[in-house]
């Protein structure tokens, strides 16, 4: 199903694309427990059995954003890094478009300066943060401003 999803979204057909993804998740929508915490639990992407989940995740994280979605796509993204800290499929290269996009910039500073991931080590390697931090914080002096004036 993700490979026809993906055949689909290749040749334009986003509908087809998103209801084949739909397909590919509502095994697990209909294992997990309303009870469960993503916060605790954690499912590692080294295990065979866990990669499809995570693959089909990250192709409706990129289908939600193309609808314009993107405050779910940016929930998405946190569960999935909260599942596997490790970032198997680099969730660390788009979550910052999702957190703009979705005016969510506290939550990009805070994950910029406060996360496990130390991002400021590999700040060589993610230069789409830098660059999204500093129009964080733009967007929040400009909102200040705003709103006190």
């Amino acid at each position: 199903l993700i490979q026809l999803a993906e055949l689909s979204k290749q040749t334009g057909d986003f509908q087809q694309a998103k209801m084949l993804i739909n397909k590919a998740l509502l095994p697990y929508c209909k294992v997990f427990n309303t009870l469960y915490r993503f916060e605790t639990c954690r499912l590692p992407f080294s295990f065979d059995s866990n990669k499809l989940f995570f693959i089909s995740l990250f192709k409706h994280i990129q289908l939600l954003g193309r609808r314009g979605c993107t405050r779910t796509a940016l929930e998405i993204c946190k569960v999935l890094l909260s599942l596997d800290s490790s970032d198997p499929l680099y969730i660390l290269g788009c979550i910052d478009y999702y957190c703009l996009r979705s005016k969510q910039n506290h939550f990009l500073l805070n994950l910029f300066y406060n996360s496990q991931f130390s991002i400021q080590d590999f700040g060589i390697f993610l230069p789409n943060f830098y660059y999204s931090i500093a129009l964080a914080k733009k967007t929040i002096e400009q909102d200040k401003s705003s709103s006190s004036s």
